[in-house]
C-alpha cells in the first residue's frame, strides 16, 4: 500500500536520526507500541526525528514524486551493457548511511533541508514473498511457487512476475517543497 511505504520510509529516517543522536537503540524498540514510539520520537528525538514523527502522527505524509522501475533500469542498461544499473543504484542507496547521504545531497542541491527528500530502495527480491508462501497442495505443504500443475503453474508464474514488476526505487518529498524543487529532484 503506498501510504504504508511512505510512512515506513519516514519512520525509518526518523529512527535512523534517533539512533545517530544516541537516544534510541534497536533493543529499545521492543518496549514501544506504534503510538508510544511516535510519542517518544516527538518528545525525545532530535529536530528531524520529531518533525518526521509529527508529520506521521498528523497524517501529513511525504509526496511520492518518482518511481524508478525495472523498465527504467533496463533502458539505462540498453545504453551500456557493461553496467548493472540496478546494482549500482542499490549500492548508492541500499544501505542506511549511504541512502541518508544521498537524500541529504539531493535536498541540498535544491535548497531543501536534510530529511526533506527520502528514498525507498527495497531489495529486488522484496516482492518474491508470495512465491515462498506455504500452501497445502495435494495433501502436502509446499511453496506457492513450486506448484507444478499444468493448468495452475503458468498462472502462478504470471502472479509471481506481476509481483516482481511492483519493485522500484521511489523518491518522496516533504509536501511544502516548491514545484521547481520537485522538478529538479525528479531530473
Amino acid at each position: 500500500h503506498p501510504a504504508k511505504i511512505v510512512s515506513g520510509t519516514m519512520l525509518g529516517r526518523a529512527l535512523q536520526e534517533a539512533g545517530l543522536a544516541g537516544i534510541l537503540k534497536e533493543k529499545d524498540l521492543y518496549q514501544f507500541t506504534d503510538d508510544t514510539l511516535l510519542d517518544f520520537l516527538l518528545r525525545e528525538g532530535p529536530l528531524l526525528t520529531s518533525s518526521l514523527a509529527q508529520q506521521i502522527a498528523s497524517r501529513r505524509l511525504y509526496k511520492p514524486i518518482r518511481k524508478f522501475t525495472e523498465s527504467d533500469f533496463l533502458a539505462v542498461q540498453a545504453q551500456n551493457y557493461r553496467s548493472d544499473p540496478v546494482k549500482a543504484s542499490l549500492d548508492k542507496v541500499g544501505e542506511p548511511q549511504a541512502r541518508r547521504d544521498f537524500e541529504d545531497h539531493l535536498a541540498a542541491e535544491v535548497g531543501a533541508e536534510p530529511g526533506d527528500v527520502l528514498v525507498y530502495a527495497p531489495p529486488t527480491k522484496m516482492n518474491s514473498k508470495v512465491a515462498r508462501m506455504q500452501v497445502l497442495w495435494k495433501g502436502r505443504i509446499r511453496s506457492f511457487g513450486d506448484i507444478d500443475d499444468p493448468v495452475i503453474a503458468p498462472r502462478l508464474k504470471e502472479i509471481v512476475r506481476a509481483h516482481e514488476l511492483l519493485w522500484g526505487i521511489q523518491i518522496f518529498v516533504k509536501r511544502d517543497l516548491s514545484e521547481q524543487q520537485i522538478s529538479l529532484i525528479r531530473a
